[in-house]
C-alpha cells in the first residue's frame, strides 16, 4: 500500500506541475500531454486490483 501511495504522490506532484508550469504558451501542448499523462496514471494506480 505504500508504494501506492507513493507512485499516487509522485503522480499528483507531476498534476501540479503541469498545471502551474510557468513557462510561456508555446509549451501549452506539452502540459496539456502530461496532465493528460498524470491523470491516467492516477487512474490505473486507483483502479488496480490488490
Amino acid at each position: 500500500m505504500i508504494d501506492d501511495e507513493q507512485g499516487v504522490a509522485r503522480r499528483l506532484e507531476t498534476l501540479k506541475m503541469a498545471i502551474f508550469s510557468l513557462e510561456g504558451t508555446e509549451r501549452k501542448p506539452d502540459r496539456l500531454e502530461a496532465f493528460s499523462d498524470a491523470v491516467f496514471a492516477i487512474a490505473i494506480t486507483v483502479n488496480r486490483q490488490p
